[in-house]
């Protein structure tokens, strides 16, 4: 602790920035020196703890001391992610990410370790030119009760029917049809089927009616999840 204190008494950043910290910051960015600047974002989180910077709980490095902390922070070889988690639970500064993409790209052994298969794209469809002209449909369960859940993929407008103890495809189509006028394309998941037969009989019913164009997506994966989530 000591040689942290030595370190940000030689750094003149380091102090540039605690006398702001105590005096408080200028009203506007541009009235900070260059080198200050970048922590004209953060000046709401900063804090003084015996002296040192701190940036919510992470401690700011003086400059002098960045490297060896790069240095420890990569010493187990766990890749980008894992390693800037490590820093976000403890140290900061400015660049600190730039850093360490740069010590892992610059890493032999972490870039042997890469997976060998890189994530694919995601395969985005053309969006709909108009609302419900597509919807996509599901079937859930929640509390022991069937719901068919819909969206229309225009507007990610929802919409929930109760599908009750008997599956009636008909009454549920004039529902949900009824508010809607009819899609012109329909999609449904072709992942694992809870309730296969309650579903293909469902929608073999409205293909018979002539209500529906089935489109199918590809299984879902995790990074297309993700991508959902917001929705």
């Amino acid at each position: 602790m000591q040689d942290l204190h030595k370190y940000t008494e030689e750094d003149f950043v380091y102090q540039r920035l605690l006398h702001y910290i105590r005096e408080g910051f200028p009203d506007h960015r541009g009235q900070l020196p260059d080198e200050c600047k970048p922590f004209w974002g953060v000046q709401s989180q900063l804090s003084l703890d015996d002296g040192l910077i701190i940036n919510g709980c992470r401690l700011l490095i003086p400059s002098r001391l960045r490297q060896q902390v790069l240095t420890d922070l990569h010493a187990s070889h766990q890749g980008t992610v894992r390693t800037k988690q490590r820093a976000w639970m403890v140290v900061y500064w400015p660049s600190s990410e730039n850093d360490i993409d740069h010590v892992i790209l610059s890493c032999k052994m972490c870039q042997d370790n890469l997976p060998s298969h890189s994530p694919e794209p995601i395969i985005l469809k053309p969006k709909p030119e108009c609302p419900f002209q597509e919807i996509a449909v599901d079937f859930c369960s929640y509390a022991g009760r069937d719901f068919l859940v819909m969206a229309d993929c225009y507007t990610d407008w929802p919409d929930v029917v109760y599908m009750g103890e008997l599956i009636l495809p008909p009454r549920t189509y004039l529902l949900l049809y009824s508010r809607y006028s009819v899609a012109l394309v329909s999609q449904m998941p072709s992942g694992q089927i809870k309730a296969p037969s309650l579903r293909q009989n469902y929608f073999r019913i409205l293909h018979w009616n002539g209500a529906l164009s089935t489109l199918r997506p590809p299984p879902p994966t995790p990074r297309a999840t993700a991508r959902l989530r917001p929705l």
